[in-house]
């Protein structure tokens, strides 16, 4: 009897363990063009294509949450932007050497992106130079190419009306 009561309380102890699950808030491309305004930092806001330049480091999977989420600080690679960057109206084409950043959220990662992922993302930084791309455990770093009108709007009022 004590080796089933052992047994359903280690069960017991492993279904809760989804109660750690992370939760992550549905990616608004107003709600994060608001924070990249708001942000201490500067953001120049492009959309293209992303080729890694350096050897990815490895990104550990998802694993059973404890008090040592391992390795605080982001994961860090070295990639080739191509596209352009928006200014509201035109932009302007640019090839840019940038800094993706990975970070975790306790025992949940972000990923570094494919070879040729396309789209729209806020790239970190002073001047055009050191430019850095976040993506943390929760999507919404990158969002579809589609969304540029939006944004150019949003860039020329200064902020997104909704989100």
């Amino acid at each position: 009897m004590a080796v089933r009561s052992l047994a359903l309380g280690a069960a017991l102890a492993l279904s809760t363990s989804s109660a750690f699950a992370l939760s992550c808030a549905q990616p608004q491309i107003e709600r994060s063009f608001n924070s990249w305004v708001d942000a201490e930092e500067t953001y120049y806001i492009g959309v293209g294509s992303l080729k890694s330049t350096s050897a990815l480091p490895e990104i550990p999977r998802q694993h059973f949450p404890s008090n040592d989420f391992g390795k605080k600080e982001p994961f860090s690679a070295s990639y080739l932007f191509t596209g352009e960057l928006l200014d509201g109206d035109q932009g302007y084409p640019v090839e840019l050497p940038i800094t993706i950043n990975v970070s975790c959220i306790g025992p949940w990662c972000g990923g570094f992106p494919k070879e040729g992922t396309t789209g729209l993302m806020a790239l970190r930084g002073v001047g055009l130079l050191n430019l850095t791309l976040d993506i943390h455990a929760c999507p919404g770093a990158i969002f579809p190419a589609e969304v540029e009108p939006t944004v150019s709007a949003c860039i020329r009022a200064g902020r997104c009306g909704s989100g």
